[in-house]
């Protein structure tokens, strides 16, 4: 399915951090760097430190963490719109319909001519 297109129940993953294209060593390396700025505290990363912990956290299984990193971008009110198509995707993964139903719509919203409104909006469906 990657090479036509996305995995349509995932979250938007740059090339660059996708499984498929990262070594584990380089996973594991850029995993231990997110952490240690995660821990350093979430207020002093930059939007895009918090966009590739919440991918690496993601592919971690720590859905949870990977959610709040993207609300704490969405809060600063500079959230670029595949944040918010994570957001849903990540929500509804963890049953958190509203959250994901907002996340799905605001996406649309801010990016309505996409393949991934498309899905978005399949997904909206769904819920």
């Amino acid at each position: 399915e990657h090479e036509i297109a996305p995995n349509k129940t995932e979250i938007y993953t740059p090339a660059s951090y996708q499984i498929f294209n990262l070594k584990k060593e380089e996973y594991q390396k850029q995993l231990s760097e997110a952490e240690e700025k995660v821990k350093e505290g979430v207020e002093s990363c930059s939007d895009q430190e918090l966009w590739t912990s919440s991918i690496l956290y993601y592919q971690k299984g720590e859905l949870s963490e990977a959610l709040r990193f993207l609300e704490i971008i969405v809060s600063r009110k500079q959230a670029q719109p595949m944040v918010y198509y994570n957001i849903g995707q990540i929500a509804s993964k963890l049953n958190m319909r509203q959250v994901a139903q907002n996340g799905f719509t605001e996406y649309i919203k801010r990016n309505p001519q996409s393949w991934w409104a498309k899905n978005a909006q399949e997904r909206l469906s769904r819920l």
